[in-house]
């Protein structure tokens, strides 16, 4: 078991969101910027930094788990969090879930 499906909501300075759906039934997305039809379904959101196109429709996720930035690193069994340089604070993530282990990184330099 394992990721079943990346689905790219968008992936410019309009907007960034992607959702990743795993066998078990876990669905997360990465980044607000564009609005998710189906985010009810979402379990778990990771916000890499706090720019519009990445947060625009953070507000319609307000009753799940939302992972942002922050200025260390954080280790657990299913994430990894890293600063990633940008203009303003800005985290990548390594997300392991259901034996995959997916990279998110967005946004690098000034």
């Amino acid at each position: 078991m394992s990721l079943s499906k990346i689905e790219v909501l968008g992936s410019s300075s309009s907007g960034c969101a992607y959702v990743l759906y795993f066998d078990n039934g876990k669905v997360y997305q990465l980044d607000a910027g564009v609005k998710n039809p189906k985010k009810e379904l979402v379990n778990k959101l990771f916000i890499s930094h706090d720019h519009p196109d990445h947060i625009k429709y953070l507000k319609d996720y307000s009753k799940i788990e939302i992972i942002r930035e922050q200025e260390e690193e954080r280790i657990t069994e299913q994430l990894i969090s890293f600063v990633v340089p940008h203009r303003v604070l800005n985290n990548g993530y390594l997300i392991i879930e259901d034996n995959s282990k997916i990279g998110y990184i967005t946004d690098c330099g000034d």
